[in-house]
């Protein structure tokens, strides 16, 4: 049966039960005095569920929240257990936010860490995994860089230049690269033109 059908319903109780979403059909349960969703996998909530204003009791911990509705300020008839929990839920979206801020202005694989060990489960934790990933990728293309820019010097030849400036167009040495690369190059030239002139 529909959760919307159950008018007469005045305490539902749905914890652990791996709930995503709660159907905005909710409002329809004019009489329900106690909600408990806590436990689920519940990242927000309807704004009709500040339709139930015979509400007491609301428990909505353990869940996901990146948000919650304002309607809940219409749910004045709850006791200060469920208005505390609330608070802290607020309080901790709200501490996710500024976590979240502090990591991309840092933009390191530390920063995006620490996000991810305060908030398994924030909003922001496939981009924070993406970040890290970019920035992996990136010191080891940095790595790859220097390991070949080293090689390069000590051949210290026009071709070991050449095969850097054609391998790693935007490596961090190709400026100084294209530099001794044109010193080679002018220098070959002029040692060409003492033997031709011989």
């Amino acid at each position: 049966m529909p959760v919307g059908e159950l008018k007469n319903l005045t305490e539902l109780t749905i914890r652990w039960n791996k709930l995503t979403k709660l159907p905005n059909s909710i409002e329809m349960l004019s009489k329900l005095q106690k909600l408990d969703i806590g436990s689920n996998q519940l990242s927000q909530l309807p704004e009709s569920i500040g339709m139930l204003t015979d509400l007491t009791e609301l428990y909505i911990d353990k869940n996901h929240f990146t948000k919650l509705p304002e309607s809940l300020e219409y749910l004045v008839n709850l006791n200060d257990d469920s208005n505390d929990q609330i608070k802290k839920i607020y309080h901790k979206i709200e501490l996710e936010k500024t976590d979240w801020i502090k990591a991309k202005m840092l933009n390191t694989k530390s920063a995006y860490e620490e996000y991810l060990n305060n908030f398994s489960n924030g909003s922001n934790k496939v981009e924070a995994i993406e970040r890290i990933d970019t920035i992996i990728n990136q010191e080891k293309a940095i790595l790859n860089y220097n390991k070949a820019w080293e090689e390069t010097k000590r051949s210290n030849t026009l071709e070991s230049y050449s095969n850097y400036i054609y391998n790693f167009p935007i490596g961090v040495h190709i400026t100084e690269c294209k530099e001794l690369y044109k010193i080679k190059q002018e220098s070959s030239k002029s040692l060409f033109g003492k033997i031709f002139k011989h």
